[in-house]
């Protein structure tokens, strides 16, 4: 399963970095061989920190649409699960 960290890890890897990561999943999805090989993608290119920093755009972009809203509860619940979805771990 592609995921953001994996994504922008294989955005910074190098064409045949990318091309061998393609070729074992395709080969074994599951296999223990090919978590390694993807983890060790997304740490050797950052992709957890680079995934981050998506995330945070996103939410900074998911609490500044709340703006044309009337100060509420509702507004600030919205806000507030902005916040968890961002700041939760798993």
């Amino acid at each position: 399963k592609l995921t953001l960290p994996l994504i922008a890890a294989m955005q910074q890897a190098t064409e045949v970095e990318r091309r061998h990561l393609l070729k074992t999943v395709r080969r074994n999805p599951q296999s223990a061989d090919t978590v390694a090989l993807a983890l060790k993608m997304v740490t050797d290119h950052n992709g957890i920190a680079l995934a981050q920093e998506k995330m945070e755009l996103f939410a900074r972009k998911a609490k500044d649409a709340l703006d044309f809203l009337p100060p509420s509860a509702a507004r600030n619940s919205l806000a507030m699960l902005v916040d968890f979805n961002t700041k939760r771990k798993g």
